[in-house]
């Protein structure tokens, strides 16, 4: 079975920015080796986080 991941990836650059400012945490950028020439952003995937990205999601859920 997989371990899961201690980092959780972003591919949208504007809800890396936005987490990050919500968090005080800076987000790490990688290549994304799936698709040449984009990137990808990672966060420590813990409790505040989780909570911190539930409710930008909904936010964005919400305003469409």
């Amino acid at each position: 079975m997989r371990e899961k991941s201690r980092y959780y990836k972003i591919d949208n650059k504007n809800m890396a920015i936005a987490l990050s400012f919500l968090l005080n945490r800076e987000f790490y950028t990688f290549d994304d080796k799936f698709r040449e020439g984009k990137e990808i952003y990672s966060f420590v995937d813990d409790a505040k986080f989780r909570e911190v990205l539930t409710l930008a999601c909904n936010i964005r859920r919400n305003n469409k």
